[in-house]
């Protein structure tokens, strides 16, 4: 049972390593995109394969668990979640190398942007943060504003894909660098999406029950 309680220990608090990774990932990726920084750019791309490492150490070492105990109902649930949680967390990370990239891209350019990309950048910071506070603290607490973040993220996602085509019929030379920012829109707006898919894992791990909250 000792051993148990210790593997199931480091199972958790990898997950929560990797999760305050997937977060300073976040943070740097928009913070170099907003502030033309390329050397963090390239910091979150080289950074990257710790989020691989812990993905693919915390999926063997949940298996193996699931494999050799017989955990009670609430370790399976942690298990499941943490399962599912590790894969939304890389996808996050994965948007925000593809965020740094494009900085990078830009920085070649005039650094053209649309103007909804800080909000958005700030708006899938909380929600990234909810939802990993969520699964290291147990609770739910600030679900209940990840729906209404999400639909503000999704709009400023809308709004900037029209802003960005009026910029580049305005301003055709400059379609490479506006089309960068319009993709860095959809990597911020998946990365709100991945949040709510975290928070509906924690929200079973912690009550036993499922929701849908990326609607």
């Amino acid at each position: 049972m000792k051993k148990f309680e210790e593997d199931m220990r480091k199972v958790v608090n990898n997950t929560c390593d990797m999760g305050s990774l997937a977060v300073s990932l976040l943070k740097d990726s928009v913070s170099a995109l907003t502030d033309d920084d390329t050397e963090k750019a390239q910091s979150v791309i080289d950074r990257f394969d710790r989020i691989t490492y812990y993905d693919g150490l915390i999926e063997e070492d949940a298996i193996r668990i699931l494999t050799l105990y017989q955990p009670t109902a609430i370790d399976i649930r942690t298990l499941s979640t943490i399962l599912k949680s590790i894969t939304y967390m890389e996808r996050t990370a994965k948007n925000c190398k593809n965020t740094a990239k494009a900085e990078l891209i830009l920085h070649e350019t005039k650094h053209n942007q649309i103007p909804e990309i800080e909000e958005m950048g700030r708006i899938a910071i909380e929600m990234i943060e909810i939802s990993v506070n969520g699964f290291r603290n147990k609770s739910v607490e600030g679900f209940d504003r990840l729906r209404t973040l999400d639909d503000r993220l999704d709009a400023l996602r809308n709004s900037s894909l029209a802003d960005g085509v009026a910029f580049i019929e305005k301003d055709p030379q400059e379609t490479a660098s506006y089309l960068q920012s319009i993709t860095v829109s959809r990597y911020l707006e998946r990365i709100g999406d991945q949040a709510c898919k975290i928070a509906e894992k924690v929200t079973y791990m912690v009550c036993g029950k499922h929701v849908e909250i990326d609607t």
